[in-house]
C-alpha cells in the first residue's frame, strides 16, 4: 500500500475553473512530450475549440516528488504511456498504486506507444493483452499510438481532449461516469 502522503489526489486544492492540468507519465524510453505537445496544439484546432486552458506536466513515474511549498497545481487528468518494454509496463503498474481512487472514475487513460514494425512482434502482443487486462481493471479504455506518425498522434490527441473535457466537467450532459458505465470490458478471446 502506498504512503497516503505520496498518493496523488485530484482535489487537494481549489481548482482553476478555466484550466485543466494533465499529467503525462511515461518511462524515459518514451518521448511523452510529443503527445503532450499534440494535445496542446489540437486544443485550438478542433472544430468545437475547447473553452479552457490546458496545462501539461510530465513525469517518469509516480509518486511525484514532495511539494512542501504547495506550488503544484491540481492534477485533473493523467495519461499513462507505456511501450513494448517490460520495464516500461512495470513502471506504469507501479505508478498506478500512487493514484487516489477518484482517478479511476474516468480521469485517466492508458496509452501503448508502438511502431508499425512492432505490430507483429510477440512482445507487443503480450503487452497489448496486458494493457487490455490492466485497462479493464482500471475501468478505462486503452489507446494505441505511433508517436512517429503525425496523423496517428493527432487522432489520439483528439480522443484525449474529448475525454479530458468530459472528465473536467466542461461537456454539458455527459460525465466521465456515464462514459465508464457504457464501456464494455475487453476480452480478446471471448466467444460471442
Amino acid at each position: 500500500m502506498a504512503n497516503s502522503a505520496a498518493v496523488l489526489a485530484p482535489h487537494r486544492k481549489l481548482r482553476d475553473m478555466h484550466a485543466v492540468t494533465i499529467l503525462f507519465v511515461g518511462s524515459e524510453s518514451i518521448n511523452v512530450n510529443i503527445l503532450a505537445k499534440a494535445v496542446m496544439e489540437r486544443s485550438g484546432k478542433r472544430y468545437d475549440k475547447v473553452n479552457f486552458n490546458i496545462n501539461c506536466r510530465t513525469a517518469v513515474k509516480l509518486p511525484l516528488p514532495a511539494d512542501p511549498d504547495n506550488k503544484r497545481p491540481n492534477i485533473d487528468y493523467i495519461v499513462f504511456l507505456t511501450d513494448n518494454n517490460k520495464d516500461s509496463f512495470a513502471n506504469m503498474k507501479r505508478s498506478l498504486r500512487y493514484l487516489d481512487v477518484e482517478f479511476f472514475l474516468g480521469k485517466m487513460s492508458l496509452v501503448l506507444v508502438s511502431k508499425p514494425s512492432d505490430i507483429e512482434s510477440e512482445v507487443t502482443m503480450i503487452t497489448e493483452d496486458n494493457l487490455h487486462n490492466l485497462a479493464d481493471t482500471c475501468r478505462t479504455t486503452p489507446l494505441f499510438v505511433d508517436l512517429e506518425n503525425a496523423e496517428d498522434t493527432k487522432a489520439v490527441a483528439d480522443i484525449l481532449l474529448y475525454t479530458i473535457e468530459i472528465a473536467a466537467g466542461f461537456k454539458q450532459g455527459v460525465s466521465s461516469l456515464l462514459l465508464m458505465g457504457s464501456r464494455r470490458p475487453y476480452n480478446r478471446f471471448e466467444e460471442l
